[in-house]
């Protein structure tokens, strides 16, 4: 062995280990917890089975002034007209780097954020790019 635990080893140290988690249920909207995937959207198969019975799902659609802007910034990078840095203007480490607009009326007008900052910066100032649509309700 070098070094190497088993599949029940990894299984153990990955519970143990894990934050608790609490969610909030998509058929009943109660919290419930901790959950030992993180997967789980259900506080229970009562409220999985209902919402199965009857199709409610939630989707979340982005309008269009957001994605012409998403899409101009791709061209743009497609093309070799803008240059996508390798560095995240927030937190200066190395990551996957994402284009976050501060106003999709002015779609080159960008800040270069890892996708961790980018959420941060949207959930302090959101611009409600998209809204939730309750299918089936």
């Amino acid at each position: 062995m070098s070094g190497i635990c088993s599949k029940e080893c990894k299984e153990i140290r990955r519970i143990r280990f894990r934050p608790q988690t609490f969610k909030i249920c998509k058929m009943c909207n109660k919290e419930f917890g901790p959950v030992d995937r993180l997967k789980k959207v259900f506080c229970s198969r009562d409220c999985k089975h209902q919402a199965m019975r009857t199709g409610r799902k939630t989707f979340r659609k982005t309008i269009q002034i957001a994605r012409n802007a998403q899409s101009l910034v791709a061209y743009y990078i497609s093309k070799g007209k803008m240059i996508r840095p390798s560095i995240c203007e927030e937190c200066k480490n190395e990551r996957k780097i994402e284009a976050a607009h501060y106003d999709y009326a002015e779609p080159l007008k960008v800040r270069w954020l890892c996708c961790s900052c980018h959420r941060k910066w949207d959930k302090k100032e959101p611009k409600n790019a998209t809204y939730v649509i309750m299918a089936g309700v």
